[in-house]
């Protein structure tokens, strides 16, 4: 079995995303859902490329 697409969980425990995104680009895995909280299934999300980025910018700047 060979994932096409994998889910990022616990982006609401980390102030690192940098091993995730090197993992990522390493393996040319997508992203098809992202979890951000204890709350199932409100906190699970289809991930995006605006989705990801919103998330990291506003953890990154304490928003």
């Amino acid at each position: 079995m060979s994932p096409t697409n994998l889910i990022v969980t616990k982006l609401d425990e980390t102030s690192s995303f940098g091993s995730m995104i090197s993992l990522l680009a390493r393996f040319k895995k997508g992203v098809s859902y992202v979890t951000t909280g204890q709350s199932v299934p409100e906190d699970i999300m289809p991930a995006s490329p605006a989705r990801l980025a919103r998330f990291l910018f506003e953890k990154r700047l304490g928003g």
